[in-house]
């Protein structure tokens, strides 16, 4: 009798665990933008966030989805790409807002102008939101016409890791050109290094890390993490500017706060 009673306490304990993990996985990543989101629309200013980031995250998890087709995975991925898509459109909305309210030009630019030098840089959430549709609907008529190709399906999954790992990437090129992190929440850069620990443990703990089909994508999240991590770190530092008045030398210490 208490045999059958420890194993149904271990096996709600069990159950307990599982569900929260699950909702981790579901909902963990978007955490980060939550405070990003607030942080936007307290400041009315999106220029510290890459709506690239929303490109990347957007794309890499409709092609996740499309995968499942062909390869199942785990129900709780699923709804973590759903979730994660729903959270990015809201992003762009808020950001797409913000930049025409502080836009001082007047020209629009709309998806349908199909102008490459602006793309992803449209006036209006709907042109956006036009392209995620239609890249959507050719995604999933290529994926029902080729869902029987194992190397499309593969195929499939491998542009969705790829792109997935490539996430720091705008971020890290939008730091780079505004010379600064500023605008850039620590949740959101604490978020990425994360994963950082998660390569620590598969490159220490596991010993079957390089037949694993996902630690290409790792090895490549972390170089770009560490590099937006060393860019957060560097730009705290003070850097000393030398301005010559006559023939006085002036010494300015300039100091960038993250916030």
């Amino acid at each position: 009798m208490e045999d059958e009673v420890f194993i149904q306490i271990v096996y709600i304990i069990n159950q307990l665990v599982s569900w929260l993990a699950a909702l981790a996985i579901i909902f963990g990543g978007v955490v980060p933008y939550i405070p990003q989101y607030r942080d936007i629309q307290r400041t009315q200013n999106a220029e510290g966030f890459s709506t690239y980031v929303c490109f990347v995250l957007l794309f890499a998890n409709i092609l996740r989805i499309l995968f499942r087709f062909g390869h199942y995975f785990e129900t709780a991925l699923l709804w973590q790409s759903i979730i994660m898509i729903a959270t990015m459109l809201i992003m762009l909305s808020l950001c797409t807002s913000v930049r025409v309210t502080t836009e001082i030009s007047t020209k629009g630019r709309s998806f349908t102008d199909f102008d490459w030098n602006y793309f992803w840089v449209w006036s209006r959430f709907v042109d956006y939101l036009q392209c995620v549709i239609t890249f959507t609907l050719v995604a999933a008529l290529l994926t029902y016409l080729l869902l029987d190709s194992v190397l499309f399906v593969e195929t499939l999954g491998f542009l969705s890791v790829f792109t997935e790992a490539m996430l720091g990437t705008p971020q890290l090129y939008c730091n780079y050109q505004n010379k600064s992190t500023e605008g850039m929440r620590k949740s959101q850069r604490q978020q990425w290094m994360n994963s950082l620990g998660g390569f620590y443990m598969d490159v220490f703990i596991s010993p079957i890390l390089i037949i694993q089909p996902n630690s290409s994508r790792k090895m490549t999240e972390m170089k770009i993490e560490l590099l937006l991590f060393l860019r957060a770190k560097w730009t705290t530092c003070a850097t000393v500017r030398i301005s010559n008045v006559g023939s006085d030398s002036a010494f300015q210490l300039n100091y960038t706060t993250l916030h």
